[in-house]
């Protein structure tokens, strides 16, 4: 059994800075130009990066810890052994 924990950062960006609904998004691309990141856009480590960056300054602008911010999600997996019968 597999317990994992997720948060959405556009979830995180939509609560640290509601006035960019309607004014280019809460997507990394808006982001990137809103919070003057820099990143390779499309890119798996940059773009998880680049997330990382927006909670933290989510975080920051808030004065918040991210436990504070949105409610987490957990996933649980069970996998079968294909080797068990």
């Amino acid at each position: 059994m597999i317990t994992s924990h997720w948060t959405n950062s556009v979830t995180v960006a939509r609560q640290a800075w509601p006035e960019l609904k309607g004014a280019g998004g809460h997507g990394l691309t808006n982001l990137k130009k809103h919070l003057g990141l820099t990143f390779h856009h499309h890119d798996a480590g940059e773009d998880a990066r680049a997330s990382a960056s927006v909670i933290l300054k989510a975080e920051e602008a808030l004065g918040k810890p991210l436990s504070h911010l949105t409610i987490n999600r957990q996933l649980t997996f069970q996998f079968e052994n294909p080797t068990r019968k």
